[in-house]
């Protein structure tokens, strides 16, 4: 069976190689944007269906190979770089719904007082973008 990168990224992660897993990862690969799960949806429904779907996003967030990315709409998912170790913000335009990664801007979890554990960080900054602002 050829090792595709989908594969190779959820052996790496120690997750066990399924269809539904692959073509995810593949969307993601693919797309080189994040996805909303409305989109996600629409796309996987020949091959799976949408509980499956959700429980396989979580267990690919819950490993590190996407990322969730909240907002009023419900959020999206992007698919994490695997050599990129640093948090870093992002940006949601309001208008067109795009999300941009601003590796450039970091973001510490030595913040907080040594006796937290931080488990989790967010930081998506909204507005508009420059493309939506031009017009």
């Amino acid at each position: 069976m050829k090792s595709t990168t989908a594969a190779k990224i959820l052996v790496k992660k120690g997750l066990s190689v399924t269809e539904i897993r692959e073509k995810l990862i593949q969307l993601f690969l693919i797309s080189k944007k994040p996805l909303s799960k409305t989109f996600i949806d629409e796309k996987a429904k020949e091959w799976a269906d949408r509980v499956s779907v959700y429980r396989n996003l979580l267990t690919l967030c819950e490993k590190g190979i996407l990322r969730k990315i909240s907002s009023e709409e419900g959020g999206v998912y992007l698919l994490v770089n695997q050599k990129e170790k640093k948090q870093h913000m992002h940006f949601k335009c309001r208008h067109c719904h795009q999300v941009y990664c601003f590796t450039n801007i970091e973001i510490s979890p030595n913040l907080l007082p040594v006796d937290f554990k931080v488990e989790n960080i967010e930081f998506t900054a909204t507005g508009l973008c420059n493309k939506c602002l031009k017009n």
